[in-house]
Parts: structure tokens; C-alpha cells; sequence
């Protein structure tokens, strides 16, 4: 009996092993270009650094590996991360909470932005979670799915 436990646990780590280890590598900063040539802002985003960055999203620094992120003066809204997190929960969690601060701020200080918070990009494949805002949403979905599919 503990011998068909040991194979039965030997099997499942195996195959624990096998799906996580078929999660797709992306390279942040390939991405992180794809999405700047391939996503329309408002205004010419300038790189933030990944402390900035983390505080900006209220993002907890011990749940991420590595970011690249941009941003746009505080006028607008745009911005993006991409993020190779150690807890990709959390760190989603993070990002809708900072996507539904936002909201609330803009609501009446630029309502036009709005718009923009609410059909944000977030998405999450494997360890990584990519996070866009632009006014053309459809356009930044597309380029999200190109580099995590």
C-alpha cells in the first residue's frame, strides 16, 4: 500500500512538473517593444523604473521577479507593465485595485479617461501579468495575446 502511494505521488509531481514547465518564457523588454509599437497612447510613454513602477501599481515588491513598465504624465491614464511575478494572484489583485483607484480619482478630475481604465488589459500566463491602458483597448488586446500565446 505505501508503495502504490509513493508511485501515485511520484506520478502527480511528475506531471506537476511537466505542465509548469511548459509555461511560455517572455522576454519583458521584447515585450514591453511589442506593445509600444503596437499600442496607441495618448502621449509618448517614458520608462519607469521597477520601484516606480511597483509603488505606482501598490504592487508588493517580494511578489515580483522582474518589470518593465511605462507610463504617461499624470494628465492621462496610459501606461503598462509587464511583470514575471512569483505570485501572479497577488499581483493581479494589485493591478485591478490600482485600475479601480484610478477610476475613482479621474471620475472627476478627467472623466474622459475613464473610458480607458475600463476596458484596460490584464492578463495572466504563467508567471508573467501584462497590464495595458490605452484608448485603443482592442488594439492592446491583440498585441497581449501575440506574446503570451
Amino acid at each position: 500500500m505505501k508503495k502504490a502511494a509513493a508511485i501515485i505521488s511520484a506520478a502527480i509531481l511528475s506531471a506537476m512538473c511537466l505542465f509548469g514547465c511548459g509555461a511560455k518564457e517572455i522576454d519583458l523588454t521584447e515585450a514591453s517593444n511589442s506593445i509600444l509599437t503596437g499600442t496607441t497612447f495618448a502621449e509618448e510613454l517614458q520608462p519607469t523604473s521597477e520601484n516606480i513602477a511597483l509603488k505606482r501599481l501598490g504592487v508588493d515588491a517580494s511578489s515580483v521577479e522582474s518589470c518593465v513598465a511605462y507610463a504617461s504624465t499624470n494628465a492621462v491614464v496610459d501606461e503598462f507593465a509587464v511583470i514575471k511575478a512569483t505570485d501572479t494572484a497577488a499581483v493581479e489583485t494589485a493591478i485591478r485595485n490600482h485600475i479601480a483607484s484610478q477610476i475613482e480619482i479621474y471620475q472627476s478630475y478627467a472623466p474622459d479617461e475613464v473610458a480607458k481604465l475600463n476596458s484596460a488589459v490584464v492578463a495572466v500566463s504563467g508567471d508573467y501579468v501584462i497590464y495595458v491602458v490605452s484608448s485603443d483597448s482592442a488594439s492592446a488586446q491583440s498585441v497581449v495575446d501575440s506574446i503570451i500565446k
